[in-house]
């Protein structure tokens, strides 16, 4: 019984010591600047408006955004867009579909083929577009356009990229000198 006492002051000496209130320590703060920062409603509108302009660059067979774009802004870095898409809305095989002809496959060859290019310009012209319409974008900052394209395994890809990655700083966006990569 007293070793029981014992352990029940101890435990509440404990708890009570916990709670008491303890010093803050300062922590040094940066000294304040004026920044102009992209608002996430702003970069909301851009992403919608990015996937549209992909979406829209052939009515007839469309790319497909899958992944939808993402934008975002680091401060003394850039902004940075990325998506993923499909050239097309690819045939799969499923349950009601067991094989892609060989006609089917060259079919849709010739179409990824063509919404490439297509989808280079509009990557492109979104560049420049992002140039002008980021004011909060410092001129030397960089801004990136990072686009992943997926296939079907039975897929031709011979020729056909997996990423586009478009980068220029935003003086030379506005100009059009942006430097293209692929993957």
């Amino acid at each position: 019984m007293k070793y029981a006492a014992i352990t029940a002051a101890a435990a509440l000496a404990a708890s009570a010591w916990g709670q008491m209130a303890r010093p803050v320590a300062t922590v040094p703060r940066p000294a304040a600047t004026v920044l102009t920062v992209a608002t996430p409603g702003v970069l909301r509108g851009f992403e919608t408006g990015v996937d549209e302009q992909i979406a829209g660059v052939n009515r007839v067979k469309p790319i497909d955004v899958v992944g939808g774009t993402r934008c975002f802004y680091l401060h003394g870095i850039g902004a940075i867009l990325s998506t993923k898409v499909e050239l097309m809305q690819t045939p799969t095989i499923n349950p009601f579909r067991h094989e892609i002809t060989p006609q089917e496959a060259a079919d849709v060859f010739r179409t990824k083929t063509a919404n490439l290019v297509l989808l280079r310009q509009t990557m492109k012209s979104t560049m420049i577009s992002a140039a002008k319409d980021m004011e909060f974008l410092p001129q030397t900052e960089q801004i990136v356009f990072a686009v992943s394209l997926i296939y079907q395994p039975w897929e031709d890809t011979k020729g056909l990229p997996t990423q586009i990655v478009m980068r220029a700083d935003r003086r030379d966006a506005l100009n059009g000198n942006i430097t293209t990569e692929e993957q």
